[in-house]
């Protein structure tokens, strides 16, 4: 999965998945690439969002555990663990609903057994709250802004209707739906135009996302020919060490034969000092 933003500065980028990894690709002014680890413990679920130049993201770990962090901000939290033991949860979306960013996400009750769509602020109370009970499971959901509208938008697996509600707010600042009729400008022709303009924005995205990669593999190639080349001087640093030490212990070894062999000269002097000796007071006795 791979998800192209600008921001308001003119930087551009995407965050993508490989494997168990999330990275973000940022590209600066005369296409200067930098490529960014943002986790290594991916499994599923990836889901992002630009506000105010700050990159939201939420995804399930390794561990199943639903994380949330925002790019460069500091230590991620974990919004809920033991997912898959205890809870079934999937389809999750990070959506900005009046001032506040919100996560969304579908969930079996393990109490009901019915699943519900819910939601929770992050960087708020991090209270977990019902927006609706679903039939069954979901095929896909939107939650979106229309002007001063906010509506939710689903279809549940095995369903032909697409159903469709004005998310407002109660008293208790709690998000609540009902049914709610498309406008007439709203028709299924232009719903169509505007899913088509759509799909040819998010190709667009995977041909940017895809000469990226191409443009990153070119660098890693470059990167494995350096290592390369490092690589053999290294082993000609090795060589020619090696034979420095084999010198070394050669004149060390020649040194120390001579030292020996001076040692026993020495030694023999002094014998034969010894002997002179002992011959002189022998005759100066007699």
């Amino acid at each position: 999965m791979g998800i192209f933003y600008e921001l308001s500065t003119g930087g551009k980028g995407a965050i993508y998945d490989e494997g168990n990894n999330i990275f973000m690709l940022m590209v600066g002014q005369g296409r200067v690439n930098r490529q960014i680890l943002i986790s290594r413990d991916y499994s599923r679920g990836l889901s992002c969002y630009i506000d105010e130049d700050k990159v939201y993201i939420a995804y399930f770990n390794t561990q199943n555990e639903l994380i949330w962090d925002i790019a460069g901000a500091g230590e991620k939290l974990v919004i809920f663990s033991g997912i898959g033991d205890t809870l079934e949860m999937s389809h999750i979306k990070i959506v900005k609903m009046g001032s506040e960013i919100l996560l969304f996400y579908v969930m079996k009750n393990p109490q009901t057994d019915v699943y519900e769509l819910r939601y929770i602020n992050p960087s708020g109370e991090r209270v977990s709250k019902k927006l609706t009970d679903l039939d069954v499971l979901v095929e896909y959901y939107d939650v979106y802004n229309e002007g001063d509208i906010s509506l939710l938008k689903y279809k549940c697996i095995g369903k032909k209707d697409v159903r469709q509600f004005q998310v407002k707010n109660n008293s208790q600042g709690e998000m609540k739906i009902e049914e709610y009729t498309l406008c007439k400008n709203c028709v299924v022709e232009e719903i169509k135009e505007k899913l088509v303009l759509e799909k040819n924005k998010v190709e667009e995205k995977r041909d940017i996302i895809k000469n990226l990669k191409n443009n990153i593999s070119e660098k890693e190639e470059v990167i494995k020919e350096l290592k390369t080349e490092i690589a053999q001087k290294e082993e000609v640093i090795n060589d020619r060490e090696e034979n420095v030490k084999k010198e070394i212990d050669g004149l060390h070894k020649m040194y120390k034969n001579k030292y020996d062999e001076l040692v026993k000269l020495t030694q023999e002097i002094q014998e034969e000092g010894k002997k002179w000796r002992e011959l002189y007071y022998r005759n100066v006795k007699k």
